[in-house]
């Protein structure tokens, strides 16, 4: 499961065009490998808050790449692309 949100984070960066969806992306990336380096020495994930930052995170990677872009945040285009 970890991975696998790990993935979806990565896949987010790299097919979403809207930037707060790909800033979104690379925070679960980030936070989810935090998360893993961390707990590689210390039993980080017995602190429940901990575990709950952790899952959220995993969600966080799940709703960047699936959720729909907000209608506010729509990237527009250069400013040479367009039309006058």
């Amino acid at each position: 499961m970890v991975l696998a949100s790990a993935w979806h984070a990565i896949a987010t960066m790299r097919q979403r065009r809207n930037r707060m969806m790909i800033g979104m992306g690379f925070t679960a990336f980030m936070g989810i490998l935090t998360i893993m380096i961390h707990s590689s020495m210390d039993f980080n994930l017995q602190i429940p808050s901990n575990a709950a930052y952790f899952v959220v995170m995993m969600a966080l990677a799940l709703l960047a790449r699936y959720m729909p872009a907000p209608s506010g945040a729509v990237r527009r285009p250069p400013p040479a692309a367009r039309k006058r």
